[in-house]
């Protein structure tokens, strides 16, 4: 898979489903934060996301919507939980998009993704957290949302920010003081050892 300069393709408008603007271009490569309905912290400053920043810091991107990890019933930290979640991100890769990291935090999930033709990113998204939901639900004997409605997603623009992206996804755990090493938590891209098709990260 290439990475898909979107700055390259025809222009599309900037959509909005709720607090949160999306832009959406086929082919393109995108970074994607969806948390449970619990754990809810967004507030919105003022700023518009859809402004490209010249430096895509994931960190900077989620300073208004990364909660922490203790935030809610941090019900991602059930194994049988973080393994449905991380078996759905799975499901359909190489057949409705390309993955290229992911990591299934206590309360929240990052996702690196490309999705392909045909395939919409909010579609997606929707059936990643639609089935999650139930089976979620179903496994622990509860109703109502899981998921918190809308998500977070942003367009990659450059090769190296899907780098930094990668980077920024298989190293929360670390960073949350879960696991010493990437490749030591489970429920992510780096603990799977998975290979991304767009090279070695």
């Amino acid at each position: 898979m290439e990475f898909v300069d979107p700055r390259k393709t025809p222009f599309v408008p900037v959509r909005w489903r709720g607090e949160l603007p999306h832009l959406y271009k086929p082919g393109c490569c995108y970074f994607a934060t969806f948390r449970l309905a619990d754990a809810i912290l967004y507030r919105p400053r003022g700023r518009s996301r859809a402004e490209p920043d010249a430096f895509e810091d994931p960190a900077e991107l989620l300073r208004d919507y990364d909660p922490p990890i203790t935030l809610g019933s941090c019900a991602l930290s059930m194994p049988q939980v973080a393994e449905l979640t991380q078996r759905a991100i799975l499901h359909f890769n190489t057949a409705r998009y390309e993955l290229v990291s992911w990591c299934v935090m206590p309360n929240h999930v990052h996702v690196v993704f490309a999705p392909l033709v045909g395939n919409r990113v909010d579609e997606i998204l929707h059936s990643w957290k639609g089935y999650t939901a139930r089976e979620a639900n179903r496994l622990l004997d509860r109703s109502g949302p899981f998921w918190e409605r809308e998500s977070f997603d942003h367009l990659i623009r450059t090769a190296e920010a899907v780098e930094r992206f990668s980077e920024y996804v298989e190293q929360n755990p670390v960073k949350a003081g879960l696991c010493a090493d990437a490749a030591d938590w489970p429920y992510s891209s780096a603990g799977t050892g998975f290979q991304s098709p767009l090279g070695q990260r």
